[in-house]
């Protein structure tokens, strides 16, 4: 058992990174290998002087890439509130996501013990009820074909969503056999394609940095030669990429992933607020300034237990996200709202405060079938 102590002053304790590991793989159906012996970390909260004012400590899974988890220490810079809508984008890029808000989509049903990809019925009927105002669907992973899932849909073309596509098995070998997954279910369909994101939170489990910026500039090689010519990033959670910017430095823009719900201080209704502080925390660690931050990944359950002042009903659900969608108005493309639909696949735990099947923000609102996706309601 291996134990990392995070030392998190509590004025910065607006991620919670223990907590993203829990329910920070929306796409998995499969779990990753873990070793047996878990992981112990101990956080210790600070105030604003750094002087310790509570420990906890908390078990998770070992990472499947870094033997080690290094230690952790979030520093809380000043408040900023730079421009978001300003930031430069990359000259790779394959043109805008649109003016809509992104919102991500696991293609998976069943429950915690059976469980499986989803028809292409499936996925025409979940996504034909997306409604209007989305730019940009976000997927994690190549297995079982859900990118060419998605691209087929008549939803896609009609709605004209762009992908956020995921490489998420990125180790040596696998990495290499994703791409070409990812090549062979595009078909050449290059410009639905806006983004690819080679890996999702590794270093928050434990991966080093210069192995992900590795394994991003080969998948960005390999894609090139594909005839992609779109934006290539990694993605991880907020304070792993404060304290490793180079995830952002050498992507084609910064992608994190932040919850506000983890963060015991914030209330559904200040999400949007919280959001645009912890970007401008990130912007300055950054080597340039003006880098687009793009929010890949945020929400609040409306089911589960409370955490401080994150409780999860279902008007806060609705608050969360009227203050994320409010905070960007002005750039509604560079947030993406998580998860279109519950995961009713996924397993919970107290340390997700038993919410992880519940982040579905649209779809039916009637009881027994709230959020659920079109096509698993009988």
């Amino acid at each position: 058992m291996k134990t990392a102590t995070l030392a998190l002053a509590a004025a910065s304790l607006l991620q919670l990174t223990l907590a993203q590991p829990f329910r920070a793989r929306p796409h998995q159906h499969q779990h990753e290998k873990k070793n047996a012996e878990p992981d112990k970390v101990v956080i210790i909260y600070q105030n604003a002087d750094g002087q310790p004012t509570s420990t906890t400590t908390s078990t998770i899974g070992s990472p499947t890439i870094a033997s080690e988890v290094k230690p952790v220490v979030a520093q809380q810079g000043k408040a900023q509130a730079p421009s978001e809508t300003t930031a430069a984008k990359s000259s790779t890029g394959n043109g805008d996501a649109g003016n809509g808000n992104g919102f991500s989509y696991s293609p998976y049903k069943g429950d915690e013990n059976s469980h499986a990809i989803k028809t292409q019925d499936d996925v025409n009927k979940d996504l034909s009820g997306i409604p209007d105002g989305y730019s940009l669907i976000r997927l994690y992973g190549t297995d079982q074909h859900q990118t060419k899932l998605i691209l087929d849909s008549p939803a896609t073309k009609s709605k004209g969503w762009k992908v956020f596509a995921g490489i998420f098995d990125i180790e040596d070998g696998k990495l290499e056999n994703c791409v070409k997954e990812l090549v062979a279910d595009v078909a050449g369909r290059w410009d639905r394609i806006h983004t690819v994101s080679v890996g999702n939170e590794k270093v928050n489990f434990g991966a080093s940095p210069d192995f992900i910026v590795g394994q991003m500039d080969k998948a960005r090689t390999m894609l090139k030669a594909a005839g992609y010519g779109g934006f290539v990033v990694t993605t991880d959670t907020l304070f792993a990429t404060v304290d490793h910017p180079i995830l952002c430095d050498k992507s084609d823009y910064c992608a994190v992933n932040c919850h506000p719900f983890f963060d015991q201080n914030v209330a559904a209704s200040e999400s949007g607020n919280f959001l645009k502080t912890q970007m401008g925390n990130l912007r300055s660690k950054l080597a340039k300034k003006d880098q687009r931050i793009v929010i890949t990944e945020t929400g609040w359950p409306f089911q589960g237990t409370p955490n401080g002042a994150g409780v999860p009903s279902r008007d806060n659900q609705k608050a969360a996200i009227r203050s994320i969608k409010d905070a960007f108005k002005s750039n509604p493309q560079d947030v993406i709202l998580f998860n279109s639909f519950n995961r009713l696949w996924i397993a919970d735990n107290e340390n997700t405060h038993e919410a992880e099947k519940f982040w579905g923000f649209l779809g039916d609102e009637s009881d027994g079938n709230y959020h659920k996706a079109p096509s698993e309601i009988s």
